[in-house]
């Protein structure tokens, strides 16, 4: 079975599921897979604890050594963090999404807490309760936490963070917006509304601050296209002002925001419906696909109809 997963980075950490079963860390190195359990490491997150970036790709040299590897595309890839974890994200972090919107820039990072129930991988289905829920598109930006801390300055934040990944907000906009009350965990937290991947990108290999280009189509058709360089609060800056509150540990994700083109901006409005594809990617990164499909657990024609807090 072939898993057609998008991946633009040369070298990257990865969650897979490999031949007999079993979930492992493995390294992604040009096109092809290596389990990092033949080195002692299982788990996505000890690599982010244990090995600095500037490092990962002399441990997935020795991965390479040991085992042949597999082809990329012939493994299923998962989200590449395992859970649970602090799963984090940012509003309006960047002008043109806050031009569209019509609304002021905040002074500090605008950061809401989700929910790992929402984290699926780069080719999972994303569950659409209802049509009517308006269920928008957000390419973003991730930042996993490797070594993480407490208190960083913006100076000293980025050595808390190991790497990159693609993330897709997506957001009910009628319970975030509609519903006379702003709910933005639940608008936000629905399951498998948060897929991520396909692989952590060692940040020694890639700078947002120089501007990377993020794009996001659905069904082919082109939504969003911009660049990291429109950001408002830079990652170092958004991990600074997290620390001052929470510590951050390694496997923590923060989503830093999202750029202009959301569908809820248009006019009309655009949204997802089951049978639609999205696509969310990220230069030197890769690419989430995610099919939409109905959810056949809910009643459409009564899912959320009268509610009010």
């Amino acid at each position: 079975m072939a898993f057609p997963v998008r991946v633009h980075a040369s070298l990257g950490l990865a969650r897979a599921v490999l031949p007999g079963g079993s979930l492992g860390a493995v390294a992604v190195v040009g096109g092809r897979v290596y389990p990092l359990g033949v080195v002692g490491y299982d788990r996505v997150v000890d690599v982010l604890r244990e090995v600095e970036p500037p490092s990962f790709g002399a441990l997935a040299g020795r991965a390479a050594r040991l085992h042949r590897g597999y082809p990329l595309g012939s493994l299923y890839l998962a989200a590449p963090v395992e859970g649970p974890r602090k799963l984090l994200g940012l509003g309006l972090n960047y002008a043109g999404h806050a031009r569209e919107t019509g609304r002021e820039p905040p002074g500090w990072p605008n950061v809401f807490s989700l929910t790992w129930n929402s984290v699926v991988g780069p080719l999972d289905p994303l569950i659409v309760a209802s049509p009517g829920l308006g269920v928008d598109v957000e390419v973003e930006l991730a930042v996993v936490v490797g070594p993480g801390g407490r208190g960083l300055t913006p100076g000293e934040a980025l050595e808390a963070v190991w790497g990159y990944t693609v993330a897709d907000d997506v957001s009910a906009r009628r319970e975030q917006f509609g519903l006379g009350v702003s709910q933005f965990w639940r608008a936000k937290s629905w399951d498998t509304f948060t897929p991520l991947g396909p692989l952590i990108v060692p940040r020694t290999s890639l700078d947002p601050a120089r501007g990377l280009r993020l794009w996001s189509r659905i069904s082919g058709r082109p939504l969003q296209d911009s660049s990291t360089s429109d950001m408002i609060h830079s990652v170092p800056e958004v991990v600074s002002y997290i620390s001052e509150s929470a510590t951050l540990e390694a496997g923590d994700t923060i989503l830093t925001g999202t750029p202009q083109g959301v569908g809820h901006a248009r006019r009309p409005p655009v949204y997802l419906e089951p049978g639609d594809t999205v696509e969310a990617c990220i230069e030197g990164i890769g690419c989430l696909h995610n099919p939409v499909v109905a959810d056949p657990h809910l009643e459409p024609s009564t899912l959320g109809a009268g509610r009010r807090g």
